[in-house]
């Protein structure tokens, strides 16, 4: 589980990896910007490493901004007689322009990711000023600690390729150890067919403090206090290696001071190499004592696969709340692995539709390449 979002920097080669990723950025009303990560990668063993990161520039605001940070992965496939086990340690450190100042976020993560039994436990703290000008934090100001468990069992029979049985807890406080958060998973059963059909079910116990009212929209809210309450699920999706699949999922039950019903469809289809076209739609209900409402979100894919090193991808979005539809399209050109090319275009434009040309527009330019030695 880590505090940065976004995809891995290094290749898996070699003794050493250096990882350098510059970007380039291009919005017509604010002109020209430049980032740059550079990530340095050290084998440890056969299979542990130890890394360091480092960032320039602030995708966030006009504020300066750097962060470093280091890494280290123990980890093991001949635990117990070849079973997987890793432990990862790691720390970050920011530092922005003005009166948002320097902090850190560190944790720490064990897993045992196997096939009959999967865990993880881990613990991370995000200081209440940590700002990565590139990427992003899903929450900071916490405390965070989390495991998950699951049991899965291979029947070999009735046409079961595996079971799966478990749940997971996340506890969340700030930084004086008052609680914010705790959420409690448990997946009664879940079944994948030797087809690559499958289904499965989910109870959710949650436990919300908010500090202030949060309104939703306006007329809508919810206001400040101590919520608990349960939401179920049921899903089932057809395997996605057929020229045509399907997925749903159902969900109901408490939403804070009300309660919510779920509706959630998709589906693909291999129109013809390399093209592959998939849509999706998420529908909520939501009842609260000051009214209902519904939020819906609406999704189109269209992916060109010309071959295993080029690639372009169109993601297309609209939903009911901010009535914005939004279209990013992303080109990958993969020169060798670890070394790529990618031009990412984002534009956006709000209903009603007054204007035939897309409103807000950015580019990006990014160019990623590892110095191996």
């Amino acid at each position: 589980m880590p505090i940065l979002g976004g995809g891995k920097l290094t290749g898996q080669q070699g003794p050493w990896n250096l990882g350098l990723l510059s970007l380039a950025e291009d919005r017509p009303n604010e002109g020209h910007r430049g980032y740059g990560v550079a990530r340095v990668r050290r084998n440890v063993g056969r299979e542990s490493s130890a890394g360091v990161i480092l960032t320039a520039g602030n995708a966030l605001g006009p504020e300066g901004n750097t962060l470093a940070g280091a890494d280290l992965r123990l980890a093991t496939s001949r635990f117990r007689g070849g079973k997987n086990l890793a432990f990862t340690l790691y720390g970050l450190r920011s530092d922005t322009e003005g009166p948002v100042g320097a902090d850190t976020a560190y944790g720490a993560e064990i897993t045992y990711p196997n096939d009959l039994l999967e865990a993880e436990a881990g613990f991370r703290e995000i200081g209440d000023r940590f700002r990565p000008g590139i990427g992003f934090v899903p929450r900071d100001g916490i405390r965070n600690a989390y495991l998950g468990l699951a049991l899965q069992p291979r029947p070999e029979r009735w046409g079961v390729r595996q079971t799966s049985f478990g749940g997971a807890l996340d506890y969340v406080t700030d930084l004086e150890g008052r609680l914010l958060t705790r959420v409690v998973q448990l997946r009664p059963v879940a079944v994948r067919m030797d087809s690559g059909d499958g289904f499965g079910t989910g109870v959710v116990f949650s436990h919300e403090v908010l500090d202030g009212e949060f309104r939703i929209r306006p007329g809508y809210s919810i206001p400040a206090d101590e919520y608990s309450f349960v939401s179920y699920r049921v899903e089932a999706e057809t395997a996605r290696r057929r020229n045509l699949w399907v997925a749903s999922r159902l969900g109901w039950g408490g939403f804070f001071s009300g309660r919510r019903r779920t509706v959630e469809a998709a589906v693909g289809y291999k129109v013809a190499i390399p093209l592959y076209v998939s849509a999706e739609y998420l529908h909520n209900r939501v009842f609260l004592p000051s009214g209902s409402f519904s939020a819906n979100v609406s999704r189109l894919q269209l992916n060109g696969l010309f071959s295993p090193d080029v690639t372009l991808y169109n993601y297309i979005q609209y939903d009911n709340f901010s009535r914005l539809l939004g279209w990013q399209s992303r080109f990958y050109w993969i020169l060798r692995p670890g070394n790529e090319i990618i031009l990412v275009w984002n534009a956006n434009v709000r209903e009603p539709w007054e204007e035939a040309r897309w409103g807000e527009t950015a580019a990006r330019v990014k160019v990623n390449y590892n110095f191996r030695f």
